[in-house]
């Protein structure tokens, strides 16, 4: 049993524990979770002038997150889409996500849970593909939301994406 954690609140937590290990369970939606998985490029190779050796453990473990998330994908999308959307798991250059517009995942967000969930299945190798490159839609967004934000004085991460979550979703 994890330190500090009762059995009682254990069992009615989305953790599963054993006992020396404990594992969160969490819903997260596919646009978000590749952006994550996308951008954790650009910080572990970012953060390697600040790393006290080669052998951190920090980017380790990040690279064992990401390829969590690349078997996931891989059991989502099956193996000949994931042999097709392999060379975007490693970014054209360092840097890539500097300063990108985090409200597009917003939308990409919005727009994966407005379709049904067989749909959605069948999108996750788009919205990849949309994550990883910067197409006409997230210039687009790109440019309405830096209009937003010089119109009300403030920077872009302030400003929240115009379009809204759907109240009510399946997952």
């Amino acid at each position: 049993m994890p330190i500090g954690l009762e059995r009682k609140i254990v069992n009615r937590s989305p953790i599963e524990s054993l006992e020396n290990n404990s594992y969160f369970r969490i819903r997260v939606l596919w646009p978000e979770l590749l952006f994550l998985g996308f951008v954790l490029n650009d910080f572990i190779e970012l953060s390697a002038k600040n790393r006290r050796h080669f052998w951190d453990s920090t980017q380790a473990r990040l690279r064992l997150f990401q390829s969590i998330i690349g078997e996931c994908l891989e059991n989502t999308v099956g193996e000949s889409k994931f042999r097709l959307l392999k060379g975007l798991l490693t970014p054209n250059f360092i840097g890539y996500y500097q300063n990108f517009v985090t409200q597009y995942i917003d939308h990409l967000n919005i727009e994966f849970l407005k379709m049904d969930k067989a749909k959605r299945l069948a999108h996750v190798s788009i919205v990849a593909k949309r994550v990883a490159n910067k197409d006409a839609k997230y210039i687009k967004i790109k440019s309405q939301i830096e209009k937003i934000a010089m119109q009300d004085g403030v920077s872009l991460s302030v400003v929240r994406y115009p379009g809204g979550y759907p109240e009510d979703f399946r997952w």
